[in-house]
């Protein structure tokens, strides 16, 4: 794709989900921003920019406006397993597949844990994750699972799974998140 000036030439392309695209853009000083994108819009060049497209470039220069909090929850119901259930993925927040973070058991087989993207780091967009069980060892055997987290998904949100999209039932739990003075107070 060639240098961005004022607007873009081309035609309309449906991409694969996970499809790297090499966006140039003058604002980037001359920098390749490399991004994973679901739908990619090459606009006509009669045509102005799209919000769409402005947003891209934007998330891609000046990182996450706000910090994102994603709870993942993952039911072991009717599964064999050891105790230690992790959760693990393509990003340092998740170890970018290395250890993976542990869960905490929330209720009876619901496996839980919250974790924060801060604010101005580079937006992540599609992220991919997975769950592991026995001591963090056993691999689950779906494909891997994605969450998108940009400028545009919410502060927070909770993901919930059954583990390899099996047909175990198990009740989920709302998080309430207290201020920590209120949380201070219950232990004064």
């Amino acid at each position: 794709m060639g240098a961005v000036t004022g607007g873009f030439t081309g035609a309309v392309h449906l991409l694969p989900p996970h499809t790297a695209l090499d966006l140039f853009d003058a604002h980037t000083a001359g920098r390749s921003i490399i991004r994973p994108v679901h739908l990619l819009i090459k606009i006509d060049q009669h045509l102005q920019r799209t919000d769409a497209i402005r947003s891209l470039f934007l998330d891609a220069l000046h990182g996450l406006e706000e910090a994102k909090e994603i709870c993942f929850q993952v039911c072991m119901m009717d599964v064999e397993y050891t105790p230690e259930v992790c959760v693990i993925g393509s990003t340092d927040v998740l170890t970018n597949w290395s250890t993976g973070v542990v869960m905490s058991m929330l209720a009876s087989e619901l496996y839980q844990v919250c974790l924060i993207w801060p604010a101005d780091i580079p937006v992540p967009g599609a992220v991919e994750y997975k769950f592991k069980k026995d001591a963090c060892e056993t691999w689950e055997s779906v494909p891997n699972r994605v969450v998108i987290v940009d400028n545009g998904s919410p502060a927070t949100q909770t993901v919930t799974h059954t583990w390899d999209d099996g047909p175990g039932i198990c009740e989920t739990v709302t998080v309430e998140h207290e201020s920590w003075s209120s949380l201070k107070s219950n232990y004064r």
